[in-house]
């Protein structure tokens, strides 16, 4: 085998390398969706804002208190809700890849 066939195949075999884990990657995401509800009401929180700890990922919740998080990394994470006169609340949460999560409800109680 030539330097220049071997040049090429040792490229070809690099190239198809970075291609599968750059699919591989993109396939490892998750969405973590749920709603935001007042503790003692029950009543819906709309624009209580949601991130995952430790990630830029977040989102607010919309006029049914739902939210939904797209591109979170699969396995337990944790979720921070605030929202002006209720207390912060951390919620841990397990993300599956491919996988749309069940729904997490979290609950915020008023601030004293």
């Amino acid at each position: 085998m030539s330097t220049r066939s071997l040049f090429r195949a040792v490229t070809l075999i690099a190239s198809l390398g970075l291609l599968a884990s750059g699919l591989a990657s993109a396939q490892a995401q998750a969405t973590i969706s749920g709603r935001v509800t007042d503790a003692t009401s029950g009543e819906p929180i709309a624009a209580a804002q949601v991130s995952v700890v430790g990630t830029a990922l977040g989102t607010g919740t919309n006029s049914e208190g739902r939210y939904t998080i797209r591109g979170a990394r699969p396995g337990s994470l944790e979720l921070r809700v605030l929202r002006v006169g209720y207390s912060e609340q951390k919620q841990s949460v397990t993300a599956a890849a491919g996988r749309r999560g069940a729904g997490t409800r979290v609950e915020l109680t008023e601030a004293m």
